[in-house]
């Protein structure tokens, strides 16, 4: 009888603390941040190396901002005019919306 009434009682404790933790989880759910077209900038701009910083020919802080599009329906892309536009075009960079991170440069030809 005091075995079986030991065992209640931890059984009713682990209950109480397994629902605890599983609270705790739930409330510790990741938020998704919003980005403003700041960050975005500031995002891509960081992601650019030094030689390719170097021929931007705009204020990157004023950096166009393009929201997700039929065509890239998941991410943000900011473009960057520089000294090799004519030639090359523009620095294009790629920013998933999922993710808050870079996915990639545009093609330059």
């Amino acid at each position: 009888m005091q075995t079986q009434n030991n065992l209640l009682k931890f059984s009713g404790k682990m209950v109480m603390v397994l629902s605890l933790f599983l609270l705790s989880l739930s409330a510790c759910k990741k938020e998704k941040l919003e980005m403003t077209d700041r960050d975005y900038r500031s995002l891509a701009w960081n992601y650019l190396n030094a030689d390719q910083k170097a021929t931007v020919n705009t204020n990157w802080e004023l950096a166009p901002v393009a929201k997700p599009s039929i065509e890239n329906p998941e991410a943000v892309s900011v473009t960057f005019g520089t000294t090799q536009d004519a030639l090359l075009g523009p620095i294009i960079v790629y920013i998933s919306m999922k993710t808050n991170t870079v996915t990639g440069i545009g093609g330059r030809f």
